[in-house]
C-alpha cells in the first residue's frame, strides 16, 4: 500500500543542504503535518505551496519518525535541476537524476592500497556517531571521512546526525555509494568510496555505516546492516584494517538482541577473511575467531554529552 494525498505548505521549519523541513497542511483543522522535502530530487518549497506528500510510512508507524515525504510541489509546471555528471542515481524510478561521480572525474586515481588504515564499520548511525566522538578525543587534529552506504534510507541530508557531526567538525568529509546520495562525493561503489576517502580527502579513519532507519527482522539474514560483512572484506583486501562496532544490549527487550546481537554474530560469520578485531569495553566478551580489543577512552557517556550532540539508538539515551 502507498498513500499519496495534497496538502498545503504552511511553514519552513528548518533548511540545509539537499532538505527543508516543512509544515503541511491536509485541511482546514488542526496544527498540520510535518513533511522532509528533499531539494535535491523536487527542489524547494515556499509557504504555500500546493504539494503531494507520500504518508505511507507514517501511517504504517515505520521509519521516519512521523516525517511525510514530499513527492511534488504541484505549485510548478517543470523543474530543471542543474548536474554536471552523467551517471544516474534512483535509477528508473520518477525521481532518476544525474550526479557526477568521484569514478568519471579526470582526476580520479584510485590508491593501490588502503596502507593499514583503519576501517570501522558500524550497524547503526548512532554506533558511527560515538566512534568518531571518541577518535577524535584521542586524535583531534585526525581527519574522519564517513562512507554512507545504500543500505538503508538513502538522501545523505535526512541525517541529523550526520550534518551535526559535520557542522561541529567531527566529521571532515562524506561520500555517498551506490543508491546513496548528497554526500560531499558520489561513488558508485563502496570500494570507490574508501580509496576516495584516502587519496582525496586524506582521511586518517574511514566509518562505514547505513543511513537512518535500520530494518532488521527476526531472521538469521534479513536485515540491512548485513552489507557491512562484504564492506570488512573490501577493506581486508584493500590493506586496510576493517574493525566491527560491536552491537550489544542489556537493555533491549527483544531476545535476539540481548548482550551480543545476532546482528553482529551473523556479520562475522559471514565476513570471509580470518580475523576481524573487535573493539570492546567488555574483556569478558567472547567471539569465535575475533578477539576483542578493550580501549578506554573514558567515561563515553560523559564525552557524548560535552559534544552537545544528541546520540540515540530506537530513542533511547546511551544512559538507558
Amino acid at each position: 500500500m502507498s498513500t499519496f494525498v495534497e496538502a498545503q505548505v504552511t511553514e519552513i521549519l528548518e533548511e540545509r543542504r539537499g532538505l527543508q523541513k516543512l509544515r503541511v497542511q491536509r485541511n482546514d483543522a488542526g496544527p498540520g503535518d510535518r513533511a522532509y522535502a528533499l531539494t535535491q530530487l523536487i527542489g524547494t518549497a515556499q509557504p504555500g505551496d500546493k504539494v503531494v506528500i507520500n504518508t505511507t510510512a507514517v501511517e504504517l508507524n515505520l521509519g521516519t519518525g512521523g516525517w511525510h515525504f514530499v513527492h511534488w510541489n504541484l505549485s510548478r509546471n517543470e523543474l530543471r535541476l542543474p548536474a554536471s555528471g552523467h551517471q544516474i542515481k534512483l535509477r528508473y524510478t520518477s525521481l532518476q537524476f544525474d550526479t557526477e561521480t568521484a569514478e568519471e572525474a579526470d582526476a580520479y586515481v584510485p590508491p593501490k592500497s588502503l596502507d593499514n588504515m583503519p576501517v570501522v564499520g558500524c550497524q547503526l548511525l548512532s554506533q558511527a556517531a560515538t566512534a568518531i566522538i571518541a577518535f577524535k578525543h584521542l586524535r583531534p587534529t585526525a581527519r574522519v571521512v564517513l562512507v554512507m552506504t545504500d543500505d538503508n534510507a538513502l538522501p545523505l541530508a535526512l541525517s541529523d546526525l550526520i550534518a551535526e557531526l559535520s557542522d561541529k567538525h567531527f566529521v571532515d568529509a562524506t561520500i555517498t555509494a551506490g543508491q546513496a546520495f548528497g554526500g560531499d562525493h558520489e561513488t558508485v561503489t563502496v570500494l570507490s568510496a574508501l580509496g576516495v576517502a584516502k587519496a582525496q580527502e586524506r582521511a586518517d579513519l574511514i566509518v562505514v555505516t547505513q543511513g537512518p532507519g535500520s530494518l532488521g527482522t527476526a531472521s538469521q539474514f534479513g536485515f540491512s546492516t548485513l552489507g557491512i560483512a562484504a564492506v570488512l572484506d573490501d577493506v581486508h583486501w584493500y590493506g586496510g584494517v576493517p574493525i566491527l562496532a560491536v552491537r550489544w544490549s542489556e537493555a533491549d527487550v527483544r531476545e535476539r538482541h540481548q548482550g551480543l546481537s545476532h546482528h553482529t554474530s551473523t556479520i562475522l560469520e559471514r565476513a570471509n577473511h580470518a580475523v576481524v578485531p573487535v573493539p570492546s569495553r567488555r574483556p569478558d566478551i567472547a567471539i569465535k575467531n575475533h578477539p576483542c580489543e578493550t580501549f578506554d577512552v573514558g567515561d563515553i557517556e560523559n564525552l557524548l554529552d560535552n559534544t552537545g550532540i544528541k546520540v540515540t539508538t530506537m530513542g533511547r539515551s546511551p544512559r538507558q
